[in-house]
């Protein structure tokens, strides 16, 4: 139930790296900090995922076959973590990234086809402990703002669909056909038919 590649690019993007005050803040992923970084910077990672919210399932066909979508919908704990060289500087810079994801809602959007994310609420930044820049003989402050994500992880099964139904009577072959095209409803949305064949059982043998 992990998020995709392309489900972290949508929220990372989401994430500014300009603030409305015009302050830039240089954005990495965890994978790409580096051991000499410009300040102030600003980390998005991933604190947690993968918790069920609720259950999905869709199904669409044609007149060959028919596919089910299963799935859940998670949801995704982040972490940003801004870093900077001086403390009211870091703080003030959290404040505003937490008042701004609000007010954007990180750029997602849950009515966007293929790919509905939705932005569930931020918690108020919270102090971590500096870090020493051996580069630069300083203590780096550091803030973290955890915001909630919920998207969807999706599986799909395609099958095929019956296309005749073939019924006999006693000894007669093909007595009845139908067509599935003449007798499917129009308005059904889920399955049109629900049934099990078995064969007729052997008659007793006479005494």
């Amino acid at each position: 139930m992990t998020m995709t590649p392309e489900q972290f690019q949508a929220i990372y993007e989401g994430v500014p790296e300009v603030l409305p005050s015009g302050a830039t803040l240089y954005k990495y992923r965890p994978q790409q900090y580096v051991n000499k970084p410009r300040y102030p910077l600003l980390i998005i990672t991933i604190a947690s995922e993968g918790i069920p919210v609720s259950e999905v399932r869709l199904m669409s066909r044609n007149t060959a076959t028919a596919t089910e979508i299963w799935g859940q919908n998670c949801r995704a704990r982040m972490a940003a973590v801004i870093e900077a060289l001086d403390m009211n500087e870091c703080r003030g810079l959290a404040s505003e990234l937490y008042t701004f994801l609000y007010s954007t809602e990180a750029g997602l959007n849950p009515y966007q086809p293929g790919m509905p994310m939705q932005f569930r609420g931020a918690d108020p930044p919270e102090n971590l402990p500096p870090l020493r820049d051996e580069w630069q003989k300083k203590l780096v402050q550091r803030f973290v703002v955890y915001f909630f994500v919920e998207y969807q992880f999706t599986w799909q099964r395609t099958f095929d669909t019956i296309q005749k139904v073939v019924l006999g009577i006693g000894n007669e072959v093909e007595s009845s056909v139908f067509d599935w095209e003449t007798v499917k409803q129009s308005h059904s949305t889920s399955y049109l038919v629900d049934v099990i064949l078995e064969p007729a059982p052997e008659p007793e043998p006479e005494s």
